[in-house]
Protein backbone atom coordinates (compact mmCIF):
# COMPACT_ATOMS: atom_id res chain seq x y z
CA UNK A 1 0.00 0.00 0.00
CA UNK A 2 2.71 2.55 1.03
CA UNK A 3 4.17 1.80 -2.68
CA UNK A 4 0.71 2.55 -4.47
CA UNK A 5 0.46 4.90 -2.01
CA UNK A 6 3.74 7.01 -3.11
CA UNK A 7 3.10 6.28 -6.67
CA UNK A 8 -0.21 8.57 -6.54
CA UNK A 9 1.72 11.18 -4.83
CA UNK A 10 3.77 11.60 -7.87
CA UNK A 11 1.32 11.25 -10.18
CA UNK A 12 -0.69 14.21 -8.50
CA UNK A 13 2.03 15.97 -8.47
CA UNK A 14 2.91 16.10 -12.01
CA UNK A 15 -0.54 16.95 -13.21
CA UNK A 16 -0.54 19.63 -10.55
CA UNK A 17 2.96 20.81 -12.26
CA UNK A 18 1.11 21.16 -15.76
CA UNK A 19 -1.50 22.84 -14.22
CA UNK A 20 -4.47 19.88 -14.56
CA UNK A 21 -7.55 20.05 -12.55
CA UNK A 22 -8.75 17.27 -10.14
CA UNK A 23 -11.23 16.43 -12.23
CA UNK A 24 -8.35 15.99 -15.56
CA UNK A 25 -6.53 14.40 -13.14
CA UNK A 26 -8.97 12.03 -12.02
CA UNK A 27 -10.01 11.03 -15.42
CA UNK A 28 -6.49 9.91 -16.27
CA UNK A 29 -5.76 7.97 -13.10
CA UNK A 30 -9.21 6.15 -13.83
CA UNK A 31 -7.97 5.41 -17.19
CA UNK A 32 -5.14 3.78 -16.33
CA UNK A 33 -5.68 1.93 -12.67
CA UNK A 34 -9.52 1.56 -12.97
CA UNK A 35 -12.03 3.05 -10.83
CA UNK A 36 -11.33 0.62 -7.65
CA UNK A 37 -7.94 1.70 -7.01
CA UNK A 38 -8.86 5.25 -6.43
CA UNK A 39 -12.00 4.07 -4.23
CA UNK A 40 -9.81 2.02 -2.28
CA UNK A 41 -7.57 5.18 -1.62
CA UNK A 42 -10.60 7.06 -0.79
CA UNK A 43 -11.43 4.72 2.22
CA UNK A 44 -8.23 5.08 3.29
CA UNK A 45 -8.32 8.70 3.30
CA UNK A 46 -11.35 8.79 4.99
CA UNK A 47 -10.32 6.39 7.79
CA UNK A 48 -7.16 9.36 7.99
CA UNK A 49 -9.53 11.71 8.29
CA UNK A 50 -11.65 10.36 10.98
CA UNK A 51 -8.58 9.39 12.91
CA UNK A 52 -7.23 12.78 12.46
CA UNK A 53 -11.15 14.37 13.95
CA UNK A 54 -10.89 12.45 17.03
CA UNK A 55 -7.61 13.32 17.85
CA UNK A 56 -8.42 17.28 17.47
CA UNK A 57 -11.43 16.78 19.05
CA UNK A 58 -9.91 14.69 22.09
CA UNK A 59 -7.11 17.38 22.73
CA UNK A 60 -9.59 20.28 22.42
CA UNK A 61 -11.66 18.74 24.90
CA UNK A 62 -9.09 17.74 27.25
CA UNK A 63 -10.17 13.91 27.27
Amino acid sequence: MEEQDARFRHILLYYFRKSKNASQTRKNLCAVYGNEALEERQDVIAARKQRFFKYRISSVIGI
